[in-house]
């Protein structure tokens, strides 16, 4: 009975254990992080922290996970908007006719810049397709009602010291965004929403915006090699079949990544579906790094190739066009030209036993065998006497 008891115990102790393992396993197993852009950040495929999407430029504003709003930098800098009190202001009563303005320029126009086409590929164009302002209700979204001080003090930074919000829908007034109002503006409960006022008096910048999902960061962002020019001579160790003479690596991206080597001229044109004549690949799919070596020994010659990388990520929020990777041409990576040059070695021919060449004129009048070796003694040299 005794036995069965410390059994049981022993049993019990071995799951708690066990238990206890797995749960701080679980505990601290690191999370997947994954890298979203915020207001302000230097956008990878323009190295900006605006960019162009149909003519207008654009910025981040507001972020939630992979979600956010981008905003259009003041529009009336832009298109021509009647009734201007400055260059970068305007009246309540002449928003709708500069919508229209803007609305027409920008689906006539089609001019996006890399981050821009991103941001397309990533959202429907249906979803882009109407110019609108920001509407009140997305404001206490954002602001979580004015509660987040930070965003409320962040916001002038990122579109205007103050602008227009679309309030129709729930007040039937133009009501607009003022970083510095005064108490006798106050509208309702809210500390930075005016109203529009009688005298006609009040202008504000006209901002339009978009609530998108957003790319995420990590897209391949170099190739490099440890080598960019190699001279050897023919009988260099290196120079034989399977040796690896350069070191391939590439900075950030997902994967898997697939690697391209092929002959180039001096200049590097070439076409990397053609597979090299001289070096093959020794690839790493998983971590981005490649060897390259060499299929046979090489001739004495010069030759120039190149690697190319592709990022083969299926990752929508890093490459558009994940059945077609020749469309994205952000997960393309190319080193430059790579040259490898082979001399000429001078041989040198000795004999191997150098006291039997000397004879004397009686014994020369008897034949005898000799051998000389050459210098390098490869297979390819051969020795005439």
């Amino acid at each position: 009975m005794r036995k069965k008891l410390l059994a049981a115990i022993m049993a019990l102790v071995g799951t708690f254990i066990a238990s206890y393992f797995y749960y701080n396993y679980q505990m601290y197993a690191m999370p997947v992080v994954v890298s979203n852009y915020q207001p302000g950040d230097i956008l990878e495929r323009n190295e900006q922290n605006s960019f162009e999407m149909h003519g207008i430029i654009w910025k981040i504003f507001y972020t939630d996970q992979n979600k956010g709003y981008i905003a259009s930098e003041n529009i009336v800098d832009k298109f021509s908007c009647p009734n201007r009190d400055s260059s970068t202001y305007i009246r309540a009563q002449y928003i709708s006719t500069c919508m229209s303005i803007a609305q027409n320029s920008y689906a006539a126009t089609a001019t996006n810049d890399p981050m821009g086409e991103m941001i397309e590929h990533l959202n429907t164009a249906a979803h882009l397709s109407d110019l609108r302002l920001l509407t009140l209700s997305e404001y206490d979204t954002i602001t979580d009602n004015e509660t987040k001080s930070n965003v409320l003090q962040d916001l002038p930074i990122y579109i205007n010291d103050d602008f227009w919000l679309d309030a129709y829908s729930t007040t039937g007034k133009r009501l607009f965004y003022w970083h510095n109002i005064t108490s006798d503006h106050i509208f309702d409960n809210y500390k930075y929403i005016g109203e529009e006022q009688p005298s006609n008096r009040t202008v504000s910048a006209l901002n339009t915006v978009f609530e998108v999902e957003l790319p995420q960061k990590g897209i391949i962002k170099s190739i490099s090699q440890d080598i960019s020019n190699l001279t050897k001579p023919y009988t260099d160790p290196i120079n034989q079949a399977g040796n690896t003479i350069v070191n391939i690596n590439t900075t950030e991206g997902e994967g898997p990544y697939h690697f391209y080597v092929y002959d180039t001229d001096a200049s590097g044109n070439g076409t990397y579906t053609s597979p090299s004549s001289y070096f093959s690949l020794d690839p790493d799919s998983t971590n981005g790094s490649a060897k390259v070596n060499l299929i046979n020994k090489l001739p004495v010659g010069d030759y120039y190739f190149k690697i190319k990388v592709v990022d083969e990520s299926t990752n929508e929020r890093l490459y558009y066009s994940p059945n077609d990777f020749t469309k994205d041409t952000y997960r393309t990576k190319e080193t430059n030209v790579i040259h490898v040059k082979i001399t000429k070695v001078t041989p040198t021919i000795e004999f191997d036993a150098k006291s039997d060449t000397k004879k004397t004129a009686a014994e020369a009048a008897t034949n005898w065998n000799e051998t000389a070796t050459a210098t390098p003694n490869n297979s390819d040299v051969k020795i005439k006497y």
